[in-house]
């Protein structure tokens, strides 16, 4: 594994070490002051938990690869990094940014039959 492809396994584990960490936070802190905490975020919540536990895998496979010189090619660790891109961190974020998507509202509406409160509003 040439110099580079470790910093950039390294980095990229450390990077994705900080958004879990930063998920994690987020997660700590749902709810309004009041302690409530909407139907839907209570939904999520354990889906959103899993996802970032799986950041924290991916991290510490990268971060091994990267400080025990795995031999790792650029294609695949370019192919590794976009498939936890496209299998983690799109899915993450499609659920945090749902409620604000009149497409993702009506399907989560369909298929729950209930209507999406995500706490804003009055």
């Amino acid at each position: 594994m040439t110099p580079t492809l470790r910093i950039a396994s390294v980095g990229w584990g450390l990077l994705t070490l900080f958004l879990a960490f930063t998920r994690f936070t987020s997660l700590s802190m749902l709810g309004f002051p009041d302690g409530y905490i909407t139907p839907y975020d209570t939904a999520t919540k354990s889906l959103q938990e899993v996802m970032a536990w799986l950041v924290v895998v991916q991290a510490t496979y990268f971060l091994f690869a990267g400080f025990l010189g795995k031999e790792l090619q650029p294609t695949r660790f370019v192919l590794q990094v976009l498939v936890v891109v496209v299998l983690v961190f799109v899915p993450m974020e499609v659920v945090e940014t749902c409620p604000t998507w009149d497409i993702c509202t009506g399907a989560y509406q369909a298929m729950t039959g209930e209507l999406m409160d995500d706490g804003s509003g009055g």
